[in-house]
């Protein structure tokens, strides 16, 4: 495999990534072990959330602090910001995305040619029954499911204003296999990911063309999308943030992809909902003290107008492009791996959050000495491993002083 690394990463650039789209899809049976449940997620029983736990709705957020960053510099996405990294990282997956990128980049060019104008008249029905009829649609395309919330440009990168069909989003859920997901950091872990993304965008996909169908504008748009996908997760009710810089929803934390339709059609619109995650968050600390690059930080703070867990990109990038995406920060979740009522459950009955300290929750394999690191050990890692220069970043993840580099488009948006 290392020799054979060694002749295929520097064939992949951004053209024959592009050109992946042109190969055939790989049989089904070689997907069947990484390939998403396509259950639809059943409607939440109540989970009473103890009052030692419950905090805020969503995500504390300063409106006038998040409306003056926006005015002074709205968003760039990471693929704008650092595209030659992107295509760089890209070729150290390698191992995953041949077996996944034809499907992966043939989704993204199907989302790209949603958005056409309707040319019926959309049938007259209510709010309610169209957010029905989404849901219905969604489910039987096979999602896990589907949020909506209100489109706001302060979260949309501004390379790519220009591309929402609506006022309204519809967040697109598809939950991870849950058993190749127990592989992670390697490469059927990392295969899992991409074909997860494949899957969702193209449902998104459908669901747009579905739309566009009944009456009105809609356009899909990819997993590295447009917008913030996690702040329309958290404005539509679906989860709030983990402090590992991911949505967590109570039925699978943040092993699940998220997609994204902007529309149109008059929807009921979901709100930010508590679920005591940030206070679970805070408690646990998992992916906090497994997190091999240690780029995880043990308290949230202030940016661009909300409290958030700020990742240190400059630790974070590498050890995902090198080692197969990492996700060991996923992984070592106990709400991905035991759903959260279980863990309010078991908080509740000892005092303890469910699986921390436990080799079952926080042991990984790491690929790259072959070694299994369980709960209080950390793979030790060089400081050349960090010093990439494709990005150009400080060490506590800013950007560098000066311009942004020369964009660099990828065909994964």
């Amino acid at each position: 495999m290392v020799a054979a690394g060694a002749v295929v990463r520097p064939l992949l650039n951004t053209a024959t990534i592009r050109w992946l789209r042109h190969l055939p899809s790989g049989p089904a049976i070689l997907r069947r072990r990484y390939r998403a449940p396509r259950v639809w997620w059943p409607d939440r029983p109540p989970v009473e959330i103890p009052a030692d736990l419950r905090s805020h709705a969503g995500v504390r957020r300063d409106e006038q602090a998040a409306q003056e960053a926006f005015e002074d510099e709205p968003l760039h996405s990471f693929h704008h910001n650092f595209g030659v990294a992107v295509v760089w990282a890209l070729a150290q997956l390698w191992q995953s995305l041949l077996f996944v990128g034809p499907r992966l980049v043939r989704a993204v060019e199907h989302a790209k040619r949603t958005g056409a104008a309707p040319t019926s008249a959309p049938a007259t029905r209510s709010p309610d029954e169209w957010t029905d009829w989404v849901r219905d649609r969604a489910r039987r395309i096979g999602m896990s499911t589907v949020g909506f919330a209100p489109y706001d440009e302060r979260y949309t990168f501004a390379e790519h204003a220009h591309e929402a069909a609506g006022p309204n989003v519809i967040v697109c859920v598809l939950e991870q296999n849950w058993e190749s997901n127990r592989t992670l950091p390697g490469p059927v872990g990392e295969q899992t990911a991409l074909s997860t993304n494949a899957e969702i965008i193209e449902m998104a996909s459908q669901l747009a063309e579905a739309i566009v169908a009944a009456g009105f504008e809609a356009r899909a748009h990819s997993t590295e999308g447009i917008a913030v996908v996690h702040h329309y997760g958290v404005e539509s009710g679906l989860g709030q943030m983990g402090v590992n810089g991911q949505l967590l929803t109570p039925e699978a934390g943040s092993r699940c992809r998220l997609a994204m339709v902007t529309t149109r059609m008059p929807l009921v619109l979901g709100a930010p909902r508590d679920f005591g995650i940030p206070r679970i968050c805070d408690e646990c600390q998992a992916c906090v003290r497994r997190c091999p690059a240690g780029a995880i930080p043990v308290k949230r703070t202030w940016h661009r107008g909300i409290e958030k867990s700020k990742l240190n990109l400059a630790r974070c990038f590498p050890v995902v492009s090198q080692v197969h995406g990492c996700s060991v920060c996923m992984k070592v979740c106990p709400i991905q791996r035991y759903g959260l009522a279980e863990v309010i459950r078991h908080r509740a009955s000892t005092g303890e959050i469910l699986g921390v300290g436990s080799d079952e929750l926080e042991g990984y394999n790491w690929p790259i000495d072959g070694r299994r690191y369980g709960p209080g050990q950390r793979p030790k890692l060089e400081p050349d491993f960090f010093e990439l220069e494709v990005l150009p970043v400080n060490r506590d993840g800013s950007m560098k002083s000066g311009p942004a580099p020369a964009s660099v488009p990828t065909p994964l948006t």
